[in-house]
């Protein structure tokens, strides 16, 4: 049973539920269980992302040392010379 307060909301016509932090309103559980889906449908977009940029990356990069390795690369010299890093 939920018990309404009417005491200083009469003149505003509104009416507020009464009971503390324990009694929780469906609204609060609602808007929490629609805040968690979406902070999940947000979380797997978002590592979808950083799998795209990845596959793509890899993707070029095979290419990229296949291409050395036809030119007569030996096994340890692409990753050297292909990385950002080297000066």
């Amino acid at each position: 049973m939920l018990l309404v307060a009417v005491c200083d909301l009469a003149p505003l016509g509104a009416t507020a539920p009464v009971g503390g932090l324990g009694s929780g309103s469906d609204l609060v559980l609602t808007l929490n269980a629609l805040s968690a889906i979406l902070t999940l449908m947000l979380v797997a977009v978002a590592a979808l992302g950083v799998l795209n940029g990845v596959l793509l990356d890899t993707r070029e990069r095979v290419r990229e040392i296949g291409v050395h390795k036809v030119l007569g690369m030996t096994p340890g010299r692409p990753s050297r010379w292909s990385s950002p890093r080297s000066s």
